[in-house]
């Protein structure tokens, strides 16, 4: 073998060495036992606009639009702010799973005159308990953008989790807030 041969070959043991290997832990990444723990994150259902497993504080300030972020399916929901600050807001409710876990929550936003909020909130249900407020990020981009937060919850088995996504409140008619695909992965 001559030596540009010899050379080549452990140039190439050598870079696989060097990029096989890892400084510190790996990042965590999505749990692939659990996955999407929201069952209609796109708010559509065969095709349809739906909030199907979702709740809508005022259905009078919940629509559908046809303006989906990329990747989306043909519909996202549009909240517009209620008077109160509850009422300009859709959210739903997961199983949480027992013990200590890390979760992402992640969602494609985007805001017309307005800024919102994607919140978490642990409902300690066994035993019963004060909820607690994990905030999420705050939705500001005028064009569609994925907005994501991890925390770390502890909570028993038969606990729940509800996940807001919110408009606010205040008198702003022409104001709303796009939403879609909407993910709560619990992380490895």
């Amino acid at each position: 073998m001559n030596n540009i041969v010899r050379i080549f070959i452990v140039g190439i043991a050598i870079t696989g060495i060097i990029t096989g290997c890892e400084s510190g832990p790996p990042p965590p990444t999505e749990s692939t036992a659990y996955g999407n723990l929201i069952s209609n994150s796109s708010f559509e259902i065969n095709g349809a606009p739906s909030l199907q497993g979702w709740v809508a504080s005022d259905t009078s300030l919940v629509h559908f639009s046809t303006d989906v972020p990329p990747g989306g399916g043909s519909y996202s929901v549009v909240v517009q702010p209620g008077i109160n600050p509850i009422e300009g807001a859709v959210y739903t409710t997961v199983g949480a799973l027992a013990g200590t876990h890390a979760y992402r929550i992640s969602v494609w936003a985007k805001t017309v005159q307005w800024a919102g909020d994607v919140y978490i909130d642990h409902l300690k249900l066994n035993p019963p308990a004060q909820p607690v407020l994990i905030p999420g990020p705050i939705i500001q981009d005028t064009l569609w953008t994925q907005y994501t937060a991890t925390d770390t919850i502890t909570a028993n088995a038969g606990d729940s989790l509800t996940i807001g996504l919110e408009s606010g409140s205040g008198n702003a008619p022409a104001s709303k807030i796009y939403f879609d695909l909407c993910m709560f992965t619990p992380l490895n």
